[in-house]
């Protein structure tokens, strides 16, 4: 059994701490890059941060100065230019770290030569000369640490907003930090492309708004000594003004990198890093630019290799401009990879991408995710590895796992994004490759798919992360539920629950019918007013399954002496249930229906069977039991004692077992909920039948009869002292 720690608070983040590092030859392509990496594995410094559940966001402090130089910095700085914009500060130039000894000779290019062959291919450079070097050194944190304990530790970091939230994560990250890399709030896209130059640079993504530094950020600069300020992002929505003030800020100014025409940063950005010797030459990744979950989950897998990632366009394809640029470096020998990974389906990704790339790195292509149309790839199927994916969401999980598998990440330090909103993922995700843990968009569907991928091993923290009111507690929920226990799933109500909680309201309303509100419908609809542990979570408790084995005869029987008492009195009768608890075991048996909610289930129907219709007293049709209603309808409920009669239950034990057996399969035309075509195999699905616009084959009118019977359940268990995640029941959970 997982034990589940729940920590919340504004900024409670889960550990993402103390990440030993390898260089690059440890990531696993190929089974002799393998080999090379068992040779090249080395420990770089640990560091260990400290977790507050204080308010980050507002701890970093602006009265401290980095530096005092701002006189030396130069105003043209500040200015917007594309990605070969001039720095005698460049972030090679600056960076302390060595580049890894296992390189390829082509990253081991110097940057002059770089400059000449990009001139060579038209690619506009300035003419400064750079400071001679091999660039910076590219690790990755190692993924496997051994667990004490199977404790799962989730925590909810979240703060006001975008900005503060991006921000708090990155005090979490680092103490201090020679650069920062700012993109816009409104950019979810400038940011993920952000990830393999923060990598590079090892340095944190933060937000800004297009007019203004928000303060938190200014401050957080400050506290972090911050040298050089990178801006990802056009004039549309980062101003000049901002660029300026960010400047202003840092002894070495802010410099911008977008592209000319402000259609895509990617190859901006990718330019860059090739002019300064970030890159590792080995890899390169492409994702669509219309769907966020490729990107943000390939985004600490960027930052671990240093890797670009470029955007595909609307239709599928690299800006042309681009695609001439890369075929041009590939043949002067500049920037030739080893492996392409495109993650992404064919609708978003082109085969026409995938033969310019095929063609230009030598067939080593690789899809990471997505649907593929293995006939359109023809006889160059073979060189492409495809997985593939139902959803956006489900390509999150399925890159997290490959990440996993070829040793770039682990999933001991995991983020899940509760939220729609790329922009709430796309910073963070980007400072996660610190951590070298797993970055995942999930929704309701993918939730418990995403935790069985983070519960492979044995890990220690799990991160749900999201701005404030961006969270989604459904799936928060969901999360919570299926990392307790074993047993719970969600699917898909097929319906939004105003339209569900609409039309009950509606087949509710007249004569004779219980009339209640929408709010009073809400209560009892909507799933997230239940939660696992309490007895009234048992009406989606799964009754098709049949005897669980949890409880015996005799066990009913003494709960049923316990219970009957008081209807006894109120009816002056003695109930028939006394002594009938193998009857209810014995057509859970036999009709494939869990033995306690039969007797729940007869027990709410038939006032612990005392009623006249379970005590047989009905005129005209005395000695017919029916201890379920059936037929009982709220106009005539009489017509209930005449079926009883017609199917010759004139006695305890038929009337419990022909009742199961109508419950579960039917009889003729009627009945049939459990274990027949209509499938409704849980009280809850019982009480609201999801496919109908209204009370379509219900069992019952009243909107507490589902609750109702799953409270006696929870009695039934409290009684026997059983938890119920012994109760041998599976769960079956709606999400709308």
């Amino acid at each position: 059994m997982k034990k589940l720690m729940r920590i919340v608070a504004s900024v409670a983040l889960c550990a993402l701490l103390s990440c030993a590092q390898v260089p690059f030859a440890a990531v696993a392509f190929a089974d002799d890059a393998q080999a090379s990496a068992q040779a090249t594995k080395a420990s770089s410094k640990k560091k260990t941060e400290t977790a507050t559940d204080s308010d980050a966001s507002s701890s970093a402090s602006s009265s401290e100065s980095s530096d005092s130089s701002d006189s030396s910095k130069s105003s043209d700085s500040s200015s917007s230019t594309d990605s070969s914009d001039s720095s005698d500060s460049s972030a090679s130039s600056e960076s302390s770290k060595s580049s890894s000894s296992s390189s390829s000779s082509s990253s081991a290019s110097s940057k002059k030569d770089v400059t000449d062959a990009m001139k060579d291919a038209g690619i506009e450079t300035d003419d400064k000369e750079t400071d001679e070097g091999d660039g910076i050194s590219l690790s990755l944190p190692t993924s496997g640490r051994q667990a004490e304990e199977f404790t799962v530790t989730v925590s909810t970091f979240s703060q006001e907003n975008d900005v503060e939230t991006a921000a708090a994560f990155a005090m979490k990250q680092w103490e201090t930090s020679e650069y920062a890399i700012v993109v816009s709030v409104d950019s979810w896209k400038d940011a993920a492309i952000s990830a393999s130059l923060a990598g590079c640079l090892d340095c944190p993504v933060l937000y800004t708004y297009q007019g203004e530094v928000p303060e938190t950020v200014s401050n957080l600069l400050a506290e972090m000594q911050v040298k050089q300020v990178i801006v990802v992002g056009t004039q549309d929505v980062v101003s000049d003004d901002v660029v300026r003030a960010l400047s202003d800020s840092v002894e070495r100014g802010a410099q911008r990198v977008c592209s000319s025409t402000g259609i895509d940063n990617s190859g901006a950005v990718f330019m860059y890093g090739l002019k300064h010797g970030l890159w590792n030459s080995k890899i390169m990744f492409v994702v669509p630019s219309n769907d966020p979950e490729y990107a943000v989950s390939l985004e600490p897998v960027a930052y671990a290799l240093g890797a670009p990632m470029l955007f595909a366009n609307a239709n599928g394809n690299l800006e042309p401009s681009l695609m001439r640029q890369l075929d041009t470096l590939s043949d002067l020998g500049v920037y030739k990879v080893s492996y392409v990974g495109v993650s992404g389906n064919y609708k978003d990704v082109s085969y026409s991408l995938l033969s310019f790339l095929e063609s230009t790195y030598e067939g080593n292509a690789i899809a990471l995710s997505g649907e593929s149309d293995v006939n359109a790839l023809g006889t160059k199927a073979s060189a492409i590895q495809v997985i593939t994916s139902k959803s956006n969401a489900q390509a999150s999980i399925e890159i997290g796992s490959w990440a996993v598998d070829q040793e770039i990440l682990n999933r001991e330090y995991s983020i899940f994004f509760a939220s729609s909103d790329p922009v709430d993922c796309a910073a963070i995700s980007a400072m996660q490759g610190k951590a070298g843990g797993l970055s995942m968009m999930v929704d309701a569907g993918s939730a418990t798919t995403a935790v069985d991928e983070f519960t492979k091993s044995e890990q220690k923290s799990l991160c749900i992360v999201g701005c404030q009111n961006h969270i989604d507690p459904s799936v928060e929920t969901i999360i919570e539920d299926h990392l307790v226990i074993e047993g719970v799933s969600y699917y898909d109500a097929g319906a939004s629950l105003d339209k569900v909680v609409s039309a009950h309201v509606a087949s509710a309303s007249g004569t004779g019918m219980p009339n209640y509100t929408e709010e009073q419908a809400l209560q009892c609809i909507d799933p997230s007013n239940f939660y696992f542990g309490n007895a009234e979570y048992y009406q989606f408790a799964v009754l098709s399954d049949g005897y669980s084995g949890a409880v015996t005869a005799e066990e009913l029987d003494a709960f049923i002496n316990s219970m009957v008492g008081a209807s006894e009195a109120s009816y002056g009768v003695t109930s028939k249930f006394r002594g009938a608890g193998k009857y209810f075991i014995e057509a859970a048996k036999k009709w494939q229906v869990n033995e306690v909610y039969l007797l729940c289930h007869a027990a709410l129907e038939s006032a612990w069977g005392c009623s006249p219709f379970a005590q047989g007293t009905i005129s005209g049709y005395n000695g017919y039991y029916n201890f379920f209603g059936i037929s009982c309808y709220d106009t005539n409920p009489t017509v209930g004692a005449a079926y009883a009669k017609s199917q010759g239950w004139d006695t305890v034990e038929k009337a419990i077992n022909g009742a199961a057996r109508w419950i579960s399969v039917g009889i003729g035309s009627s009945g049939g909920y459990i274990n027949a075509n209509y499938a409704q195999n849980t009280l809850y699905l019982m009480k609201w039948n999801l496919n109908s616009s209204g009370f379509t084959h219900e069992y019952a009118t009243g909107r507490t009869w589902a609750v109702g019977i799953a409270r006696i359940m929870g009695k039934v268990y409290d009684y026997l002292d059983i938890p119920m995640e012994n109760t041998g029941l599976r769960f079956q959970v709606p999400v709308y």
